[in-house]
């Protein structure tokens, strides 16, 4: 498997090839940095519904025609500009993507373009935060970061949820590979 982070001006998204399968986790990188790095994705992973973390993400699907993988509650945030955290940054962000381009995550394996994944229900940050486990390398999205975690005082976020999460997750994270969201 490779992994190649890709830093953005709103948080860092990841390539994942393995096989010939590619896929790419959060979306806010720029489409013709992206095409210099691959000619195809098979997927798109939402970590969670924050506009930082899906920004390019019309543009990108639009593009590649692939599928895009999310938590349902997620999906609600894409054209809602309160809940994605867009305001709350002095902007109004709406991402409009087809339905029938979305499949939604459930918690345990997932098979995402080709890729078998286990995804992990991890809210707190917020209430739709997902982790994505591939092999021994574990996507975070912003539920952690290196040696911290998610703030959670935006919209949907909750301290004693994320105090649950952090004690099932944790433990998870220190036998893992971590690729943080910022």
């Amino acid at each position: 498997m490779e992994i190649t982070k890709i830093n953005t001006n709103f948080s860092c998204n990841y390539l994942v090839k393995k096989g010939d399968k590619t896929i790419l986790i959060d979306c806010s990188c720029v489409l013709s940095d992206l095409k210099k790095l691959t000619d195809k994705l098979d997927a798109i992973v939402i970590t969670h519904g924050h506009f930082d973390h899906f920004f390019t993400l019309e543009q990108v699907q639009k593009h590649y025609g692939c599928k895009v993988f999310m938590h349902e509650k997620a999906f609600e945030k894409l054209t809602n500009s309160r809940q994605n955290a867009s305001r709350f940054f002095g902007m109004i962000f709406e991402c409009k993507i087809d339905k029938k381009n979305v499949e939604f995550l459930s918690e345990g394996q997932n098979d995402i373009g080709g890729v078998m994944c286990n995804i992990y229900y991890a809210f707190g940050h917020t209430n739709d935060s997902v982790l994505i486990e591939i092999d021994k390398a574990l996507f975070t999205g912003d539920f952690l970061f290196k040696n911290s975690y998610g703030r959670t005082d935006l919209p949907t976020g909750d301290f004693s949820v994320m105090k649950t999460s952090l004690r099932k997750y944790l433990p998870l994270s220190k036998s893992r590979i971590c690729y943080y969201g910022h």
